[in-house]
């Protein structure tokens, strides 16, 4: 009795632990904030307050909300939505155990229009502590997010079918091939490279302005200036 008296201790004292790493802090989001994704994962999000207390691990956060409130508007006599566009707010959770996300006090339609241009946000631990964030436009932190996906999912033999195919085409202009053996490998290689995207082909479902942003933010000072120095020349 004793011996599963201790074990059924132990179980709860593991569960706790193994609950404790999965979640190191809780988010209580703002009644006007609406939640869209948190790291990339859509959230569902309902009138209910449970809906809006978020789990969050430790680590860097990416939230994606928009402001949205209601207000009456006296010209019109009816009530009016104040939306925002979508936007990020990076933060990162470290020793925290409960956080909670509001904006800047919005008392008129007046000022929940100019918000909605220019949000607001604070955030704040247990203690009441403000802590660092930042906010980032959605559709560049979008193209940040499918840029590195790219890249991260480019596979390493991208670079030695490269080489491969300088060499086949070498091969190629040749009279002949040293037998059929040869011939068939060097066409295979030729089809596996052929079936590959090519850079222009990724960067074509690319905006211009957003990538070159992008890239601009990613530039060294010295990069930064033999761009001028191009752009002057073209």
């Amino acid at each position: 009795m004793l011996r599963f008296g201790l074990l059924a201790k132990y179980s709860v004292f593991s569960a706790c632990l193994v609950s404790a790493s999965l979640f190191a802090a809780q988010l209580k989001v703002a009644d006007n904030l609406e939640v869209k994704e948190l790291n990339g994962k859509s959230i569902v999000q309902g009138f209910f307050k449970h809906n809006r207390d978020l789990q969050l691990s430790s680590g860097k956060q990416a939230l994606v909300v928009r402001y949205k409130d209601v207000f009456e508007d006296e010209d019109l006599g009816q009530d009016r939505v104040v939306e925002s566009d979508y936007f990020v707010i990076l933060f990162n959770v470290t020793m925290q155990k409960e956080l909670r996300l509001k904006t800047a006090k919005v008392n008129s339609i007046e000022q929940a229009e100019r918000f909605s241009y220019a949000p607001e946000v604070v955030l704040h631990d247990g203690k009441k502590n403000a802590l660092q964030l930042s906010l980032e436009n959605y559709k560049d932190y979008q193209l940040t997010r499918e840029v590195n996906k790219v890249i991260v999912n480019l596979p390493d033999e991208v670079t030695q079918l490269a080489e491969k195919s300088s060499q086949t085409q070498v091969i190629q202009s040749s009279n002949e091939l040293a037998d059929d053996v040869a011939n068939d490998n060097v066409s295979n290689e030729a089809t596996q490279i052929s079936s590959l995207p090519s850079s222009e082909q990724v960067l074509s479902k690319v905006d211009s302005l957003p990538m070159l942003k992008y890239w601009w933010q990613k530039a060294s000072a010295q990069d930064k200036q033999a761009f001028l120095q191009f752009i002057k020349t073209n």
